[in-house]
């Protein structure tokens, strides 16, 4: 299996008709632009282990993504590293009757390549907690003068 982790892409061509190649992939996170809700890329590189089945007009690809993001820690709006591991699932198909299924990603055939970024990306998402901390036991910000109750108390009591 030809992959390029460089752009997430999947060389359709390499892949024998009825077999399943896997590969394990580093990928540089700060070459893609995530456009996620909250969050961005960390300061290491993200883990891919792929496997895809090329099987008639069709392509299964499945793995698993884990990468560390930065994201406001919901409580006291400090950085919160978050080691995030999410599953890839995705079939791509030139075949037009699967392609109408919302599940299928069509092929465009021209290159060979097939972009698997936008299936990386939603593990991301999906992965990402609806509250991040920077911490399990975060004290957040003090509801009166807004002080940082991880750095010591402020002397309001609520």
């Amino acid at each position: 299996m030809i992959f390029d982790p460089l752009r997430l892409a999947l060389f359709t061509d390499s892949l024998e008709r009825g077999k399943r190649s896997a590969g394990e992939y580093t990928v540089p996170l700060d070459r893609f632009d995530w456009n996620l809700p909250e969050g961005v890329p960390g300061d290491e590189p993200g883990r891919l282990a792929l496997e895809a089945a090329f099987s008639g007009s069709s392509v299964l690809v499945e793995g698993v993504f884990a990468g560390l993001f930065i994201a406001r820690c919901s409580r006291c709006l400090q950085p919160a590293r978050l080691r995030l591991r999410g599953r890839v699932r995705r079939v791509y198909s030139d075949d037009p009757e699967l392609c109408d299924d919302p599940e299928v990603e069509p092929i465009l055939r021209g290159d060979g390549w097939i972009s698997i970024f936008e299936a990386v990306r939603e593990s991301v998402i999906l992965a990402m907690p609806m509250a991040p901390l920077c911490k399990p036991g975060c004290r957040g910000l003090c509801s009166l003068c807004g002080a940082d109750l991880n750095g010591g108390d402020c002397g309001h009591r609520l």
